[in-house]
């Protein structure tokens, strides 16, 4: 039976633009992120002129497991497939994860949602929602 989550909007105190910049620095390494491992740009579109862009990646992240249990299952990271779409002109961006490392046993997909506040446009709102389906016993 899936299992879904998600979270009441969220305000971040800072501006759309500004916070994109600081997503899009975390990758492919950042020190501020030590829990991304690595990450490769597999599909980059920018289209100026739309102000849309769009970039899927391999991100490979550390498990936030005891080394006993990384040895038992032979898992030491994770690698996700993440989408993030970017609408500059809209000012809004929206990240697809879908998890890759256990894909036959698990189904974990997430969206993350960030869009200027109507509010106030210094600050971005963010909302997340997500599923986990079992496939089969891990």
């Amino acid at each position: 039976m899936p299992s879904s989550h998600s979270f009441p909007p969220y305000i971040i105190p800072y501006p759309f633009e500004l916070y994109v910049e600081l997503y899009l620095s975390r990758f492919p390494k950042h020190d501020l992120f030590p829990f991304i491992l690595d990450s490769e740009i597999l599909e980059e579109h920018h289209d100026e002129e739309t102000g849309h862009r769009s970039i899927k990646r391999k991100v490979k992240l550390n498990i936030d497991a005891p080394t006993w249990f990384k040895k038992l299952s032979g898992i030491h990271y994770a690698i996700f497939i993440e989408n993030t779409e970017i609408d500059y002109k809209q000012c809004t961006m929206t990240i697809r994860t879908v998890n890759e490392t256990l894909s036959e046993r698990v189904l974990m997909n997430d969206i993350t949602y960030y869009k200027m506040d109507a509010s106030n446009p210094g600050q971005t709102e963010f909302q997340q929602s997500g599923k986990v389906e079992f496939l089969k016993s891990i």
